[in-house]
């Protein structure tokens, strides 16, 4: 009996976030921009927090199915 085999993938994806800059403070809606690039990417998610509001996810977003690489915009307000 035969079998696929999985590759097993040990790589971290190359992140970069793109807006907001690190530590920056968000006083209005804010476009969030962003891009991951992996060789073998199946999906993706964005989650934010309110700072000091563990849990408090108020944007999200998501990309599933195959890719290699992924670059989206997403306006969050709070």
């Amino acid at each position: 009996m035969g079998g696929a085999e999985c590759p097993t993938d040990n790589t971290a994806p190359v992140v970069a976030i793109g807006a907001p800059e690190e530590d920056a403070v968000v006083l209005m809606q804010q476009a969030v921009t962003g891009t991951v690039r992996d060789d073998n990417l199946l999906s993706y998610a964005v989650e934010l927090e309110r700072q000091g509001h563990p849990g408090s996810l108020e944007c999200r977003s998501r990309l599933r199915g195959p890719t290699t690489h992924a670059s989206r915009q997403k306006n969050c307000g709070w």
